[in-house]
């Protein structure tokens, strides 16, 4: 009975496993106070929908979760047009990978052990200027089936 809670525990602790990401945060990205800089790099996790499986035996859980952090401007003259004067390029490499390692940990890692499974494709995307602060990173979106554990009685 109380698969969101795991869900979100799971998710949370896989993400900070690394050591990576700072802080993972969870329901309204707009309730974060991302003006902080102390708490990137930021995991954000939002459950879209749930849903059971025909036969009742699987949950079916849509997330999404933001991989982010703030990008560093540099006040000096932009010396390379490809990459600018900043460090987004970094930042969309590295939290590119850690979404990867999360979703590979669903697909045949840690969390798919546990029985955590990603259920079809996964789709990532880039995001820059979201938020009040230059703050970049990856959106992806996924479906996870996990177990049922609730009782017919």
């Amino acid at each position: 009975m109380n698969n969101y809670y795991k869900i979100t525990e799971v998710l949370r602790d896989e993400i900070l496993k690394d050591g990576i990401v700072n802080n993972v945060s969870q329901g309204d990205i707009f309730n974060v106070d991302i003006n902080k800089p102390t708490i990137f790099p930021l995991g954000h996790i939002i459950i879209n929908t749930a849903s059971q499986s025909e036969s009742g035996n699987t949950n079916i859980f849509n997330v999404s979760v933001l991989f982010m952090d703030v990008c560093d401007i540099s006040k000096a003259e932009p010396y390379d047009l490809f990459f600018n004067n900043d460090n987004e390029a970094d930042i969309f490499n590295s939290q590119f990978e850690n979404a990867n390692r999360l979703l590979m940990s669903l697909r045949r890692g840690n969390l798919y052990d546990m029985g955590y499974r990603l259920n079809g494709n996964a789709s990532l995307e880039a995001f820059s200027d979201r938020f009040e602060n230059k703050i970049v990173g990856w959106t992806i979106t996924f479906a996870i089936e996990t177990a049922n554990n609730m009782t017919i009685c």
